[in-house]
């Protein structure tokens, strides 16, 4: 028996030796795959924070774009204000000036326009007094019920000319809005 029992220790020593073999390799094994997966695993990691630093950045760029293009469209909404104020403030002017600075304008400004005898001119209730013969001397006031505001309106054969000081305004403001601009913003 001791035969036999020397066999069965033997079988019994060379399956635990092949169990410690197979758990040892199988360890490594898994030991492996485990430094794989956290290998892998980092990788991935990596590629997704760069992924956001790029993205954030993306993001971040927008934001600013956008602010920068806010804050723009505020400073030429500002500019417009601003702008628009000037125009107010001319016209208010023009609309207020005397007498004498009124029948000074018209006479300059109807140095360049040609008149006719028996043209008409519209005047502002409070120039109705002005020389009209001063302005030119082939104009005649007329008589119906129309006003203006502001300036005068010509009509010749039936064709009005409006040279109110609003209409002027208007008409030149494209020109005069760079000149203003530039006088404002130093542009």
């Amino acid at each position: 028996m001791s035969n036999l029992s020397n066999i069965t220790d033997k079988i019994l020593k060379d399956a635990q030796d092949k169990a410690a073999a197979i758990i040892q390799t199988a360890e490594e094994k898994a030991a492996l795959e485990r430094r794989e997966i956290i290998s892998s695993a980092n990788l991935e990691k990596d590629r997704i924070l760069a992924e956001a630093e790029v993205s954030a950045a993306r993001s971040k760029e927008q934001i600013l774009a956008g602010n920068n293009l806010d804050v723009r469209n505020k400073r030429l909404e500002a500019k417009q204000i601003i702008i628009e104020k000037v125009f107010r403030e001319s016209l208010e002017a023009l609309n207020n000036m005397s007498l004498s600075e009124f029948e000074e304008f018209a006479v300059n400004f109807c140095k360049n326009i040609s008149i006719k005898d028996g043209d008409f001119i519209i005047l502002p209730e409070k120039y109705k007094n002005a020389d009209i013969k001063k302005i030119n001397p082939k104009l005649s006031l007329y008589s119906g019920e129309r006003t203006v505001s502001g300036g005068f309106i010509l009509i010749s054969g039936g064709i009005e000319r409006n040279n109110t000081f609003s209409a002027l305004l208007d008409f030149y403001k494209s020109e005069m809005e760079s000149e203003i601009i530039s006088e404002l913003f130093g542009r």
